[in-house]
């Protein structure tokens, strides 16, 4: 059984805000965990890529704020939990040292690292994605082409389906967003081989 740990927005955690607030107020995590690790044979709406993963979602940034010390703190606090997957659906065009840090701490210790390509159609992908030991996802069609908003080029290593991906969602129960941030964990499903 694979553990992973979920830095994107809106995920539950402690280190957003200094709270143990666990509420996904914005869906995303939601949608995240649930191409992750939705249960399968229930009768209900989908099933996960690795519907035995165990999540450990950490709330890294929000829709209004967040920061590099912020995300490296989260990164550090999931790899020493015994998350052996993370899973970064966050990207910017600015290098940073302190969160090259703390990637490089997470692949010292043997963790997976996956990172979104982002979301601009531009020729290379932001960081982390495009950090050296990051595997950089963009997203796919359902025809397998590369989505019309994943960027490409230098960092991306792989895509996966990214355009109108159906997972859970807080209200209604399901979505249909495209994303790269869809493309991390169905790029899971490739590590439990």
């Amino acid at each position: 059984m694979m553990e992973m740990a979920i830095l994107t927005i809106d995920m539950a955690g402690i280190l957003i805000d200094n709270n143990n607030n666990t509420t996904d107020t914005e869906g995303h995590g939601a949608h995240v965990a649930g191409i992750i690790g939705a249960e399968t044979n229930n009768g209900l709406f989908i099933a996960g890529v690795s519907w035995n993963a165990k999540i450990l979602p950490v709330k890294a940034i929000t829709e209004t704020t967040g920061s590099v010390s912020i995300i490296a703190q989260a990164i550090k606090y999931a790899v020493d939990r015994g998350a052996k997957i993370i899973n970064l659906s966050l990207g910017g065009t600015e290098y940073s040292e302190l969160e090259h840090e703390a990637i490089n701490y997470a692949l010292r210790k043997r963790c997976v690292v996956v990172a979104a390509t982002g979301n601009d159609s531009a020729p290379e992908a932001q960081y982390p994605a495009v950090l050296p030991g990051v595997i950089g996802v963009g997203a796919s069609d359902d025809g397998d082409a590369l989505g019309w908003f994943s960027n490409y080029g230098k960092g991306l290593d792989v895509v996966a389906p990214g355009v109108d991906v159906v997972s859970t969602y807080i209200e209604p129960p399901l979505r249909i967003p495209s994303a790269t941030y869809s493309t991390g964990p169905s790029n899971h499903a490739n590590q439990d081989i």
